[in-house]
């Protein structure tokens, strides 16, 4: 996508692209990642929630001690959430928030890397490449705080 819209701005004379399109950019790939990704995070949530010690089908340890186990691998996972909850409130439970969470940092760190690398006076090497990461993963940080 920045480079569509870097693409558009070139043909209109514009040499780099403006901080919106950067902005825009990484907010699309942001919340598209996060929706793509949204079940598998789901799942290895409730994974994680029940895990302890099996001794037969019962918990001997964590959160869910003496019960059945419920998810016991990934595609039964997949299946049990499926068929109890469905696929929309099952699987994209905690979809929205999780998308415009992912939208606002994306887009915020993409779009001051790139702009701090623009605006430093430094020669492009491993310095102004670590600045910039560090300078954007705070301002990225303080954006979805």
């Amino acid at each position: 996508m920045r480079d569509y819209l870097s693409s558009r701005q070139h043909h209109a004379g514009e040499q780099t692209p403006q901080f919106h399109h950067r902005l825009a950019s990484g907010m699309f790939t942001g919340g598209l990642g996060a929706m793509l990704t949204c079940p598998l995070d789901v799942v290895r949530t409730r994974m994680q929630a029940e895990a302890g010690n099996v001794v037969g089908q019962y918990y001997t340890t964590g959160l869910r001690k003496g019960e059945i186990v419920r998810y016991s691998n990934l595609v039964r996972t997949i299946r049990t959430i499926v068929e109890h909850e469905g696929w929309r409130s099952g699987l994209y439970r905690g979809a929205t928030v999780t998308v415009a969470r992912a939208s606002l940092l994306n887009g915020a760190q993409l779009a001051s890397y790139d702009t701090l690398k623009h605006v430093l006076p430094w020669q492009e090497g491993p310095t102004l490449h670590t600045v910039c990461a560090f300078c954007s993963g705070i301002i990225a940080q303080t954006v979805i705080m």
